[in-house]
């Protein structure tokens, strides 16, 4: 063998092993072309709400290229746990988890992170900091300004006129799951002054809570027994928009019209649009529910393309100059044309990143709005 001959086949050799050592030693990224499978596990399906939710999901990911599928938890943790473990052995490009609590899922997203697939929450969150980012509006600050609308109509409306006095239900959702503990809190904050705690803050306002779960069906049982027990006077209700319009229906048993109780219902959806639109809530809060799946996968995919570095930072603003979300026409509509998610501040929560999105008071004055996600699907659905 010539030495020419000699130092080739070397050369080759030496290209061959540092090409098999930089493939072992460099995490794999997925390529632009490459069809992203996406598992996303939500906590369950009870109507328009998560209907919106998961239909924008299927949505943008079909229109990205993206492979996403969806495991119901029903509301059991030990189910959400087994979902995510089955999308770890699927070995999926990454997973969304809409939590059944804060706390069942740990585990599961700390083993998808061990394995290398990275793990975001939306519309409610896990304490762990495994978690690449979490996507979901200020729900503290949404139930604080609905609280803040009963406090102003209790002073302007209910006798006596100037003081903040009278009797309001507290239809209280599921603290088992975060975004439970966070909306009691807005509400106790503004009643009590404590967070999920009663104070003499306002020594005439009755403040009772009753736990709905956020479901309907209890939100009429608990209202229908609250009215029996004060004999029919409450003069506000607050809660979950599920479970007040639950509420609903045990007024109009009761005997009681519409507008004679001030009802804040935090919430958006097309029959919440209705119910303001009918008089019967006088205040409601949009999240921007079809924004929510459509931003976990933008940035699912950003980490798969760039790393989990390419996320935007904690104290960082991202505008809608910054985050294009966008698709097909829908049912006829562009959904995404209006982005009720911005801005956005980069928070941190659990030690992770959380991507905390605007939302909007909704009132008789702007409900007709055709930007209000309520007003886009019930369009739709017309």
């Amino acid at each position: 063998m010539t030495k020419t001959k000699t130092s080739l086949i070397f050369s080759v050799a030496l290209l061959i092993v540092l090409g098999l050592v930089f493939s072992f030693s460099t995490p794999a990224k997925a390529q632009e072309s490459e069809t992203l499978k996406i598992g996303n596990s939500i906590w369950g399906m009870y109507g328009s709400w998560e209907h919106a939710y998961i239909q924008a999901g299927r949505w943008y990911a079909s229109d990205h290229n993206m492979m996403f599928s969806t495991s119901n938890a029903l509301m059991k943790a030990e189910k959400q746990v087994k979902d995510i473990q089955h999308f770890i052995d699927l070995d999926m490009n990454g997973i969304i988890v809409g939590p059944v609590s804060s706390t069942a899922p740990a585990g599961a997203i700390e083993d998808a992170k061990e394995a290398g697939i990275p793990v975001m929450t939306a519309n409610s969150d896990v304490d762990t900091p495994a978690v690449s980012m979490s996507i979901s509006y200020g729900n503290k600050n949404a139930t604080a300004a609905l609280a803040e609308e009963v406090v102003k109509y209790l002073k302007n409306e209910v006798e006596p006129v100037g003081e903040v006095s009278g009797t309001v239900l507290h239809l209280q959702g599921s603290l088992e799951m975060s975004i439970g503990r966070q909306r009691s809190a807005g509400i106790f904050e503004v009643f009590e002054g404590k967070e999920n705690k009663k104070t003499d803050k306002y020594p005439d306002l009755r403040h009772i809570v009753q736990k709905t779960n956020f479901q309907k069906q209890p939100g009429f049982t608990k209202t229908y027994n609250v009215l029996q027990a004060e004999q029919g006077k409450i003069d506000a209700i607050i809660g979950n928009s599920t479970s007040c319009r639950g509420a609903v229906e045990a007024l109009k048993k009761f005997g009681i019209e519409k507008g004679e109780v001030f009802m804040a219902a935090h919430g958006g959806t097309p029959p919440d649009v209705d119910m303001v639109k009918d008089g019967w809530f006088q205040r409601a809060y949009a999240q921007p529910t079809h924004f929510y799946l459509p931003i976990a996968l933008h940035y699912l995919k950003l980490v798969n393309e760039e790393g989990e570095e390419a996320l935007p930072e904690i104290g960082e603003t991202v505008t809608k100059e910054d985050l294009d979300i966008s698709g097909m026409k829908h049912l006829g509509l562009n959904i995404w044309e209006h982005p009720s998610w911005a801005p956005a501040q980069i928070k941190e929560s659990y030690g992770h990143r959380w991507f905390q999105t605007s939302g909007r008071l909704i009132t008789p004055e702007n409900v007709d709005d055709p930007t209000l996600w309520g007003n886009l699907f019930g369009q739709a659905a017309a």
